[in-house]
């Protein structure tokens, strides 16, 4: 759960491509944000898709996004 919406977009960024250069294919990437619109496009540039799953278990509700390589 890292705070990329307060890292800016070059750096969540620059995070995103090296998680996908560092996952085999068919691997999964996933992020737990509380910020539902700031990653989910910027994953999706990185990934090609992105899943949005709500996690209203957790307090406050947050936003569980998954992406293949």
């Amino acid at each position: 759960a890292l705070p990329f919406s307060l890292m800016g977009r070059d750096v969540t960024r620059e995070i995103l491509a090296v998680a996908q250069r560092a996952l085999r294919p068919g691997g999964t990437f996933l992020a737990l944000q509380y910020h539902p619109w700031y990653l989910p496009p910027l994953v999706r540039e990185c990934f090609g898709a992105c899943e949005r799953h709500p996690y209203v278990w957790n307090v406050p509700p947050a936003l569980l996004l998954r992406a293949s390589a």
